[in-house]
């Protein structure tokens, strides 16, 4: 009897809550460069050459822009919404 009343007071005391915290993961750095740099155009008489690296380089530059703000956006309002939740 003596036993059970130690083995059930040893187990009462024995169980303590552990806080857990949970962190929201951070972005990894490759994903929050800034885009590459753009094409430079060598010194040329053709303006057809010039005009093929400025739609070239716009059209480079306005994918990147679009890509990395969305996805920088998408992650800070999931980092808020995670929040939120505790």
């Amino acid at each position: 009897m003596k036993l059970l009343i130690l083995a059930a007071a040893l187990s009462l005391t024995a169980c303590t809550a552990v806080p857990l915290t949970v962190k929201f993961p951070d972005v990894p750095p490759s994903l929050m460069e800034a885009c590459g740099d753009l094409e430079q155009q060598a010194p040329t008489d053709r303006l057809s050459d010039v005009l093929m690296v400025v739609v070239g380089n716009y059209s480079q530059y306005h994918e990147c822009q679009l890509k990395v703000t969305d996805w920088q956006d998408w992650h800070r309002r999931q980092k808020e919404i995670f929040e939120n939740i505790k």
